[in-house]
């Protein structure tokens, strides 16, 4: 077993590979609810915004003005992480905080490929892409 921050590395090293193989320099990714760093490493950048997606920032902007920027402007992938956001009395995003956001993905995204275990990034191609 990988120690937590040589999983995290290794997870994210994998998502970055499979994203330079898998995508064109043109397809925009959007992480979520934070993870800008992905668009660094891939040369990809996100269409998006809204790419700092924290708990306070989802208050803030508020979520149906967030959902319909993202409908209006559907990035090709979409990957979302599994960060603890305990420090805002919150969990996970999709779980205790950003439910509407994730409720967009089943009607535009495939079903995932998941990299990673304990820590993992599940990475969402946009349907008819």
């Amino acid at each position: 077993m990988l120690a937590p921050e040589k999983e995290q590395i290794a997870t994210i090293y994998e998502t970055v590979k499979y994203l330079i193989s898998n995508t064109s320099a043109d397809d925009t990714i959007l992480v979520l609810p934070e993870g800008a760093i992905i668009n660094f490493l891939t040369d990809r950048i996100s269409n998006n915004k809204f790419y700092y997606l924290i708990p306070p920032n989802i208050e803030i902007f508020q979520e149906e003005k967030i959902m319909k920027e993202l409908e209006n402007n559907l990035p090709d992938y979409l990957i979302i992480q599994p960060f603890s956001y305990n420090n805002y009395n919150e969990t996970f995003f999709c779980e205790s905080f950003g439910n509407k956001i994730c409720s967009l993905i089943p009607k535009y995204y495939e079903k995932p490929l998941i990299f990673g275990k304990d820590f993992w990034l599940a990475v969402y191609k946009r349907k008819n892409k």
